[in-house]
């Protein structure tokens, strides 16, 4: 199963999960109970979508925080192209192997679509879905003020923390206890060093 054919299921998969909590949820809050546990999920296909801030904030109330973790967009573009490279995701129809072709057509193909008018992605309720997967380009995903304002629009800013990815490379144990202390997380028995040691994502560290 190629990497891309993974992952539209797992947001298939996701999207109905949130649509089955919908369902039972009988108002507009989350009925999961504080006092046993915290749950969490991580995507790096949630933070530009179209549509998951509006689900999530139906399906499960306004209580839910968010942890944006972003990085330079132009670093991020050429880590996305080696992710294409890296899973075949390279042909004449699709995408080419040679980073600058591949970047110059991403950055056209939104300049077609981008919309003229200023500041279109603070419109309140209306901000434009120019492209509905994120892998189809580059550029996009590393939108983030487009994005940042259409989950604003769904929930307060004290619901949302952004991290630079930079900082999170320099020094992992800073930034995880940023993380803890916005999740309101103890994390006085945890083994900060020892759990940043650890390399979790292979391949995204390699990109």
């Amino acid at each position: 199963v190629s990497a891309s054919k993974a992952r539209r299921e797992y947001n298939r998969v996701f999207m109905e999960e949130l649509g089955r909590m919908k369902r039972i949820t009988q108002s507009n809050e989350s009925k999961f109970d504080k006092k046993f546990h915290i749950t969490g999920e991580s995507s790096v296909g949630i933070g530009p979508s179209c549509f998951a801030a509006k689900v999530l904030r139906s399906a499960c109330g306004s209580k839910l925080k968010f942890i944006y973790l972003v990085r330079n967009p132009i670093e991020r573009m050429i880590s996305q192209h080696k992710m294409r490279v890296r899973t075949n995701r390279t042909d004449k129809f699709l995408y080419s192997p040679d980073l600058e072709v591949t970047l110059e057509r991403d950055i056209k193909d939104f300049l077609k679509v981008q919309p003229r008018s200023n500041n279109w992605w603070e419109r309140r309720g209306a901000i434009p879905c120019l492209f509905k997967e994120d892998y189809f380009n580059s550029g996009w995903s590393g939108l983030y003020v487009v994005h940042r304002s259409r989950w604003l629009q769904y929930y307060n800013p004290s619901n949302l923390l952004i991290l630079k990815s930079e900082d999170f490379f320099k020094d992992p144990a800073k930034v995880l206890n940023q993380a803890f202390a916005f999740l309101g997380v103890d994390d006085r028995d945890l083994p900060v060093d020892d759990i940043t040691k650890k390399v979790y994502n292979a391949a995204s560290r390699a990109s």
